[in-house]
């Protein structure tokens, strides 16, 4: 189907993103951190990227921002996955360069295949 780079300090979240993605057929790479999912794409080129909008270190906006500065990753799809509802952080996101933002708890699983799906076909 695809491979999609999940970039998700807490790793319970990683891990359950992950073995979601494997189920749906995706191969994945993770990260850690920012600077770390930087360090993938210098060998990788994901299809899709989902990454954490709070982060210790570089946060997931400002990882958007430098993707989106970079010739070889600007035009793959990153959605930001966070649990900050604030309008202007996830309007921040938007103008960074987010496709997309989900809000942890709020998006269902069926939504998020649909999405992924859409951006992978």
């Amino acid at each position: 189907m695809g491979l999609i780079l999940v970039v998700e300090d807490h790793e319970d979240t990683a891990y359950v993103l992950l073995k979601m993605l494997k189920q749906w057929g995706h191969d994945t790479i993770s990260a850690g951190t920012g600077e770390a999912g930087l360090a993938l794409l210098a060998d990788q080129k994901p299809d899709l990227i989902i990454v954490d909008g709070m982060m210790p270190g570089m946060n997931g906006v400002e990882f958007i921002r430098l993707i989106r500065a970079g010739a070889a990753t600007s035009m793959i799809p990153a959605i930001l996955y966070t649990a900050v509802a604030d309008p202007a952080f996830t309007d921040n996101a938007l103008e960074k360069g987010a496709n997309e933002i989900w809000i942890k708890g709020l998006v269902e699983m069926d939504q998020m295949k649909a999405r992924i799906d859409h951006y992978l076909h």
